[in-house]
C-alpha cells in the first residue's frame, strides 16, 4: 500500500462568459507509508516495507474542465486532468522514472 498526501496549487483561467476553464499547477507530494503484499507459495502473504521510493515528489498539472453552478454561493467542478511528475520518483535508479497519470477530478467550491 502506498499513503500520499498531496497539496495543489492550481490557476483557473475563463476565456469564455461561461463555466468553461483551463487550469494548471504543480503539486508536491508526500509519502509517507510504502509497504507491499507479497503472496507466498504456502498461500499466505507477507507484507514488507518498500524504501525504492522518493518521499518528496514536485508534478504539474494541467487540465480543461466546467464549473456548475448549484447554488448562489457554491459551484461543483469537473476537470479532466494530466499529471507529470518533474522528480523522479524512485531512489537510487539508472532510469529518469517519471510518473504520469490523468483522471477526473471532482470539487465542490465556495464563492466568496
Amino acid at each position: 500500500y502506498y499513503h500520499e498526501i498531496e497539496i495543489p496549487l492550481a490557476i483557473k483561467y475563463y476565456p469564455l462568459k461561461t463555466g468553461f476553464n483551463i487550469n494548471a499547477g504543480i503539486s508536491c507530494q508526500y509519502l509517507f507509508n510504502t509497504t507491499e503484499t507479497i503472496p507466498l507459495k504456502s498461500g499466505q502473504t507477507t507484507t514488507l516495507a518498500n524504501h525504492n521510493f522518493t518521499k518528496y515528489i514536485l508534478s504539474t498539472n494541467l487540465g480543461i474542465g466546467y464549473d456548475f453552478l448549484i447554488s448562489s454561493e457554491f459551484i461543483l467542478s469537473l476537470n479532466p486532468v494530466f499529471r507529470l511528475n518533474l522528480t523522479n520518483s524512485c531512489v537510487g535508479s539508472y532510469f529518469d522514472e517519471k510518473i504520469y497519470s490523468a483522471g477526473l477530478e471532482f470539487g465542490i467550491g465556495k464563492m466568496f
